[in-house]
């Protein structure tokens, strides 16, 4: 059942990817967003992604709207992709504290 996804892109296709068990990469985000409904509705969820009222399916489109009350997968906020990257370590700079040293980045000094 495809659910009326017209427009899905497929890695090796469309997308570059490394081989079968490898994920596509330069994908756009109305594509993530599209996969992250289909992959809902195949797994019986609420899909999160909307256009107009209905669940956002095919097309490219600036009006999508998230849902963050839906139990579908979606894409992490802004927050929570900064807290993720922080080690869920609040009020530093680093996931490992305030300081940083060339053994935790590649920089120049």
């Amino acid at each position: 059942m495809t659910h009326n996804y017209t427009d899905l892109a497929a890695g090796n296709g469309f997308y570059p990817s490394k081989g079968a068990n490898h994920p596509v990469h330069s994908i756009t985000w109305y594509d993530m967003v599209k996969w992250c409904n289909a992959r809902s509705e195949k797994d019986g969820l609420t899909p999160c992604y909307t256009l107009s009222g209905s669940v956002y399916r095919t097309s490219y489109s600036d009006d999508v709207v998230c849902n963050w009350a839906a139990n579908g997968y979606r894409l992490p906020s802004e927050a929570e992709w900064e807290k993720a990257a922080r080690g869920d370590l609040s009020g530093k700079r680093f996931p490992w504290g305030d300081r940083i040293s060339q053994s935790q980045a590649n920089y120049i000094q």
